[in-house]
């Protein structure tokens, strides 16, 4: 889904905020999803250290800046991006990432709204000389474990 096709001015900031309402629960976990997502992962009760899961819920962002397509972790290296995570708790994870070829900067922070919304915030700036035309894309996948889930 793409959220903003914005043209983004050198020396401005843009924003772009989003959110994703899963069906999530008290006892899941979130996990960060290279290169620039944020999971939800249910665990089978008593199955958690086998690493069996009920569903799990993933949230990730593309990019496609003028010709350019970002939305693999393979894309991203390729390009040589740069990307940090400075904020990782159980309810907050940051992501930091820079791409030389544009000089531009996407910071994504993405939050717990409440137990069934996961939000996203997208902060996007350039010390471009020329403005870039830039669409953001949120990739939402939902896995449902068929042997272990009551869904």
């Amino acid at each position: 889904m793409a959220i903003s096709t914005t043209p983004i001015t050198p020396g401005k900031s843009t924003r772009v905020a989003s959110c994703a309402h899963w069906h999530l629960s008290a006892w899941a976990v979130l996990r960060s999803l290279a290169p620039l997502g944020m999971g939800w992962h249910v665990p089978n009760l008593g199955s958690y250290v086998r690493n069996q899961f009920q569903y799990t819920a993933h949230l990730t962002i593309g990019l496609q800046i003028n010709d350019l397509v970002l939305v693999t972790a393979e894309d991203f290296q390729r390009h040589g991006c740069t990307i940090a995570s400075r904020v990782h708790t159980k309810n907050r994870f940051e992501y930091s990432c820079f791409v030389p070829q544009y000089s531009l900067t996407l910071t994504a922070r993405y939050f717990l709204i409440q137990e069934h919304a996961l939000g996203c915030v997208l902060t996007l700036s350039t010390s471009s000389a020329e403005p870039l035309a830039l669409t953001c894309y949120l990739i939402h996948c939902h896995t449902h474990n068929p042997y272990t889930s009551r869904l």
